[in-house]
């Protein structure tokens, strides 16, 4: 399945990624674009969490939301997804909202940490449980036509010193294209990490498909 992937990877970074597991928290707008492309990387052992169903608001951006899946929990339907792709990966789906109470334990046992969140508050409950397990993370957000992405060390507080107090609540505009985008950023990043050569430690990938703008901040 993964012989096209060979010459972008040698042949033991593709063992190397099959051999790790990843967390993927969130599989709405970011984070089933996020596992798809993981999956299709080679990375075959996935954690999906999503306490969230899918709804009519999802049709427009989310990829594995359709209109006969309305009402179903998301991280068990992107595991069926998943399972059609590779039926011999090893996919395991949480229906657990992320708290304080459980980020820790839920991540546990993992390579790497993908944000693929909506919310402040989870993204900086799964920053403290991924320091306290010594796993890295790779951030991201989105808003209308651009977002973020940066790679979180244990322990760095990456994500507090993005947001500082703000803690915005608000459901932004989100089109299709720039979630596609940034999810495929954001999994090249985790893949450069698991294979031992992150380039956003200490940096944030900013991107406007808009405006054909990409660049690389320190932080």
């Amino acid at each position: 399945m993964y012989e096209r992937n060979i010459g972008a990877l040698t042949p033991r970074e593709v063992e190397i990624l099959q051999s790790k597991k990843v967390f993927i928290a969130g599989c709405g707008g970011l984070g089933g674009y996020v596992a798809e492309y993981c999956l299709r990387a080679g990375i075959t052992n996935i954690v999906l969490c999503d306490n969230d169903v899918f709804d009519q608001s999802n049709l427009n951006r989310q990829r594995f939301s359709t209109a006969k899946n309305l009402g179903e929990k998301k991280s068990l339907t992107v595991k069926e997804e998943l399972l059609k792709i590779n039926p011999h990966a090893n996919i395991t789906a949480y229906t657990d909202k992320i708290d304080e109470s459980n980020a820790e334990t839920l991540i546990c046992g993992c390579d790497l940490v993908f944000d693929a969140l909506d919310n402040v508050e989870g993204r900086l409950c799964i920053e403290k449980g991924a320091g306290k397990n010594k796993i890295p993370m790779i951030f991201s957000a989105v808003e209308e036509w651009g977002g973020q992405v940066a790679t979180v060390m244990p322990n760095d507080n990456t994500i507090s010193k993005i947001y500082g107090n703000s803690t915005p609540t608000r459901k932004p505009s989100i089109m299709v294209m720039t979630a596609a985008t940034v999810a495929a950023l954001e999994v090249t990043e985790g893949i450069k990490v698991l294979l031992g050569k992150p380039s956003l430690i200490g940096k944030i990938q900013v991107v406007n498909i808009e405006d054909s703008f990409i660049k690389i901040l320190e932080l």
